[in-house]
């Protein structure tokens, strides 16, 4: 078969490149993603299908030779496997040719899997421009609209479609294998079977029974918690299969996101704590309970809120949380009484009014949630067996938060295996599974439309306070950054104790409000009208601070603000590469406080990178603290940065501020090397203090 298939390749190939000139590739939320859900003719375990799907990764795709899959995460408990493609697509006749990248992720189910394909990047072989990967959008929202970069990229798109099908097909075609030899051997699928036997569960027919909602279960696999967990899967797979529910398992947050999440209608964090989370996951878990598109349980570790294991707290699942910081617990247990506050709510239908644990190692926090959440039950801590010093008086332990979209409800009791033995508790989890999972978008507890949990700084009087302004309605790339960016600042305000807001609303930018905070940030924008300027011009002539990156330091003839552009040290936009790439760049100053921590060269991650004339490094009031390499030249595949000295990171003594020109797109905050660059420049202006007579810093 193969052998045929070889040479009908070619023909084949000019067909797909003529209906991809004149159709489309499968987009979602802005990105090319192909979703495909396979039913298999046999029912077969999901490590089957796994093993299938690894046999697959081990070939090359089908009609593309020079290929290679790799599987960078596999998780058994959760029948899920993820990893990256790559492969060679011809687009000349001379053999010009471009390197495709992309990632797959594939989740089975008892009929078969769903398999995904998305983040694809392009690297050409091209002299004159970038030979770096770049996001394969760029140049597909240009090819659509009837403007190609180069006469080779309907071929190019033909080949990424007929790669991805390929790929798609030589796996199904291997899982479909499998089935067939898992029926013809007696196991699931064959008359009169609706299971596999040995595989530890059963895998029922498709459509034998209605599933009424799934659920996605996070758990801890490991540490002192794994005794918990396990006993708690082993009770909820029984109240799955009783009640007519899908559960799915993970052990790391690592493969959140907004597409995973949208396949449930539940979440459980089993004893998972909310730290190191890749900020992927965190802003998918973060929409998917604000905007109420599931309901969520938390137990136990869930309020392991602060800084652990090297990460800094989750300012916005402390805000969730009720506003507290973890601060201790009874490390060698004690039993304790819990009693029931809200009786009439359904989390606590038909629980007794008070109710013994009888082991658990206690929370504190730093202060109750009570003001923030509504509390469902409290412990009485004189009731602890043996007594303890470690209180903090009111002390709920069972609470939900009316604010979010998403019903949710947090418990704190998690730690014991022998809580599974408590009927009051199992009816409380039991209550909270069915409530929760019941969430529709918008009818949460109590949602408060428009209403988020603001960010408070760690404990202590707050060293500076921030206010970071941004829009949502500039180009989509800008945004990924400001909510980047938001998410970043937040977490290292808890971090280092300062204030950090934010606001969508430019007329913030007033004299009554600026006087309230030490450093104004611009993520993604400028101030358009007058008042605003006017406000900003006194707030900065008066001391006040500014951090503006990418877009927020873009200026022309049309912007028709010379205030700024002084400030700016003279620098006025000139050029600009396309599409967004990688660069090499040069700190030319280890001594400033900005970059004291930067190596003398580093690559910066995809950005679109901005030159200037007149360049700011004319000014002599301007300091220059790190420079595009020229090795980067030429820069660009459809615009082109061919020479130039081009700063990217500079002061105007004169002022306290910084232009930083990274801000585009959403991979500026995955280099530890440049995020010490983002922490270096907030904490510098914010705690730096003014010159007598001048706008400078110390």
């Amino acid at each position: 078969m193969r052998p045929i298939l070889q040479r009908l390749l070619p023909f084949l190939f000019i067909l797909v490149t003529a209906m991809v000139g004149r159709s489309q590739l499968p987009m979602k939320r802005g990105i090319i993603q192909y979703d495909k859900r396979y039913i298999l003719k046999q029912v077969i375990p999901d490590g089957e299908k796994l093993r299938w799907m690894r046999l697959a990764a081990s070939q090359p795709i089908p009609g593309f030779p020079d290929s290679k899959l790799t599987v960078t995460v596999e998780d058994k408990e959760a029948g899920s496997m993820s990893g990256t493609a790559q492969c060679k697509v011809v687009t000349g006749d001379r053999g010009d040719f471009y390197y495709l990248r992309w990632d797959w992720a594939m989740k089975t189910y008892d009929s078969g899997y769903f398999l995904t394909m998305n983040h694809y990047y392009e690297k050409p072989t091209e002299k004159g421009i970038s030979n770096e990967f770049s996001k394969i959008e760029y140049r597909w929202w240009d090819f659509r609209r009837g403007h190609p970069w180069r006469p080779g990229d309907g071929r190019l798109f033909a080949g990424l479609d007929s790669a991805t099908s390929s790929l798609a097909g030589s796996v199904y075609a291997l899982e479909e294998q499998g089935a067939a030899a898992v029926g013809s051997s007696g196991g699931a699928g064959s008359a009169g079977r609706s299971g596999v036997a040995g595989s530890g569960r059963e895998f029922k027919r498709a459509g034998q029974s209605k599933v009424r909602f799934r659920v996605l279960a996070l758990y801890e696999n490991g540490g002192y918690h794994l005794a918990y967990s396990k006993r708690a899967k082993v009770w909820l797979d029984q109240l799955a299969a009783d009640s007519s529910f899908k559960i799915d398992y993970i052990t790391r947050p690592d493969t959140i996101t907004e597409g995973v999440l949208s396949a449930y209608q539940l979440i459980i964090q089993l004893d998972y704590a909310p730290y190191a989370w890749k900020l992927e996951a965190m802003a998918a878990f973060t929409k998917y309970i604000e905007e109420g598109r599931g309901g969520w349980i938390g137990m136990h570790h869930a309020t392991l809120l602060g800084e652990f294991d090297g990460y800094p707290m989750w300012p916005w699942f402390s805000q969730f949380m009720g506003g507290i910081r973890w601060k201790d617990y009874i490390a060698r247990f004690a039993s304790g009484v819990v009693h029931v506050e809200s009786k009439d709510h359904p989390v606590m239908e038909d629980v007794p009014d008070s109710f013994l644990i009888e082991k658990e190692e206690w929370y504190t926090w730093d202060k109750s949630p009570r003001p923030n959440v509504q509390v469902l039950a409290h412990v009485d801590e004189s009731s602890y067996r043996p007594d303890t010093t470690v209180k903090m008086g009111d002390h709920p332990v069972i609470w939900s938060n009316p604010k979010m979209g998403a019903r949710n409800v947090y418990i704190f009791m998690g730690h014991d295996p022998t809580l599974f033995d408590n009927d009051a508790y199992k009816k409380i989890l039991t209550n909270a599974i069915f409530w929760a999972a019941a969430t529709r978008a918008g009818q949460g507890t109590r949602a408060v439309q428009g209403e988020k949990p603001g960010v408070k700084p760690a404990q202590g009087p707050a060293k500076f306070k921030a206010l970071a302004l941004y829009s949502t309605n500039v180009e989509p790339d800008h945004v990924d950054f400001a909510r980047d960016a938001i998410r970043y600042y937040a977490a290292l305000a808890a971090d280092k104790g300062f204030v950090f807001d934010t606001t969508t609303n430019w007329d913030k930018l007033n004299r009554e409000n600026l006087q309230n905070y030490k450093v104004v940030l611009w993520l993604n924008e400028f101030p358009k009208n007058d008042a605003q300027r006017a406000a900003f011009e006194d707030y900065m002539q008066h001391g006040g601070a500014w951090l503006g990156f990418h877009v927020a330091g873009y200026n022309d003839r049309y912007t028709k603000w010379r205030w700024f552009v002084d400030m700016l040290g003279g620098a006025v936009f000139y050029n600009n590469n396309w599409p967004p790439l990688p660069a090499k760049l040069i700190v030319n100053d280890q001594k400033h406080p900005v970059t004291r921590h930067l190596p003398a060269r580093y690559t910066a991650p995809i950005n679109e990178w901005y030159g200037w004339n007149p360049n700011p490094r004319q000014n002599k009031d301007v300091r220059v603290l790190m420079t595009l390499d020229t090795s980067n030249y030429p820069l660009g595949k459809k615009d082109v940065i061919r020479e130039g000295d081009i700063p990217v990171v500079w002061t105007n003594t004169r002022y306290r501020m910084l232009y930083i020109n990274m801000g585009h797109g959403d991979q500026i905050f995955v280099s530890p090397v440049q995020n010490r660059l983002f922490e270096d420049a907030i904490l510098w202006l914010g705690e730096g203090e003014k010159k007598l007579g001048e706008g400078g810093m110390k």
